[in-house]
């Protein structure tokens, strides 16, 4: 044992030394040394301010808050209507004004009737969910573009997005830039919407 710790430490006394002669005998020191890294320009921007501040996005909640209440109006219209037949048919029922085979024939248009409107509803989800969808892509567009735009002047190698709950845990205030980019994203929307 103690004769297995005395070759290595002459292992690694004789490696000690190689280095430090290939280190001060280089002629290019640049072979032993690494490189120095050139540091990263890093800037944030905060998404819940951007979100909650950008004109665009502002125009784009509420144009799809009104597609919703549409769709909604036109479902709960429907399915009111829907009700009403059914009453109708329950009191025309109950009064004996529909005799027993005319029942099941009602009784299954009534039951397409409420599978279309359950087909309706479905279809209508999906359909909102794709116009969500839609605008979202257009709204991340528009500011990834602009982002871009505005990266030329400023050479940032990165533009980060943070926010409350994100993966970045702590960021600089000196690096945020969502101002710069809110008055440029707003600017920029006003002259589009001319």
């Amino acid at each position: 044992m103690n004769r297995s710790n005395t070759i290595f430490n002459v292992i690694i006394a004789i490696a000690v030394i190689v280095l430090y002669i290939l280190h001060f005998t280089s002629k290019n020191k640049n072979e032993v040394l690494p490189k120095t890294l050139k540091p990263s320009r890093i800037a944030y921007v905060d998404s819940d301010s951007l979100w909650n501040k950008y004109d665009m996005v502002k125009t784009l909640k509420q144009q799809l808050e009104e597609k919703k209440n549409k769709l909604e109006a036109n479902i709960q219209y429907k399915v009111k209507a829907f009700e009403n037949e059914v009453n109708a048919y329950k009191n025309k029922l109950a009064t004996g004004q529909i005799k027993p085979e005319q029942a099941k024939v009602i009784e299954q248009q009534l039951m397409l009737k409420q599978q279309s409107l359950y087909q309706l509803k479905d279809s209508l989800s999906v359909q909102f969910a794709r116009e969500q969808t839609k605008l979202n892509d257009l709204l991340q567009d528009s500011i990834v573009n602009y982002l871009k735009r505005y990266n030329k002047k400023t050479r940032y190698d990165f533009i980060l997005a943070h926010s409350k709950g994100s993966g970045v845990l702590y960021a600089n205030d000196s690096l945020q830039i969502t101002d710069k980019i809110l008055e440029g994203l707003n600017k920029e929307y006003k002259k589009q919407k001319k």
